[in-house]
This record gives C-alpha cells, structure tokens and sequence, in this order.
C-alpha cells in the first residue's frame, strides 16, 4: 500500500523486488500436517526452482535457498552442484543453505564454489 501511494520516484529500487524462495522440503499432500521430507535430489531441486519461476512469473530466483540438509541420502555435493548448474543458466543469481553443519559446508565447499549460510534461532 505505501509504495503505490508513493507520488514520486523510489530510489533504490531494481526493477522488480528481489525474489528469494527456498527448496528442499516436499510436502505430503495426503497429510498436509505432517513434516515435510528434506530432498535435496538434483531432479527434484530443478524441479522445486522451476515451478517457483513459473508461479511468479520471472525468468530468474535472485536467491534460492535450502533450508534444510537432505534426509533421503542425497549427498551435499550433489544437491549443490545443481545449485551450481542452475546459477550457470541463469535461473538463479545466488544460492545460499542455512540450518546445515560446519561439516557439510565444508563438503560442499571443496566443489569450488564459497556457500553463503544462515542458521535459524531456536
């Protein structure tokens, strides 16, 4: 509401807001109460990242996120080398974790490419 009562230029901005999403968590649809399952599978990342660009319309994320570390097996290196494919073809501009161990950054990490994390307060 502020911003369309706004009369004048608004400085700063981009063009669009930033769109920041995350994936990782599959919900059961059949018992939507339930926690949902931690997938970090390359197919169902791409899949998550996709579907999140249709649904807002946009041709890139600005930042895609997991939230949680994989639960299915899927190793880290694996989840973020789709990370980095997805950044490689544009439909992300920057990939971060958060909630993941020191040990599993580190895992990560040794693909390359530095990982921005956060870690959620209990």
């Amino acid at each position: 509401m502020a911003v369309r009562a706004w009369r004048g230029p608004i400085p700063l901005l981009p063009e669009r807001p930033f769109i920041f999403t995350q994936g990782g968590q599959i919900p059961n649809l059949q018992k939507p109460c339930q926690e949902p399952q931690r997938n970090l599978k390359a197919a169902s990342i791409r899949r998550e990242a996709e579907a999140s660009l249709r649904r807002v319309g946009v041709d890139h994320l600005d930042l895609y996120q997991f939230d949680w570390p994989d639960e299915t097996g899927t190793p880290i290196e694996e989840s973020w080398g789709e990370m980095v494919r997805l950044i490689d073809d544009g439909k992300v501009r920057a990939g971060a974790v958060s909630n993941f161990s020191v040990a599993l950054l580190e895992r990560a990490e040794r693909s390359g490419t530095s990982i921005p994390c956060s870690r959620h307060s209990p």
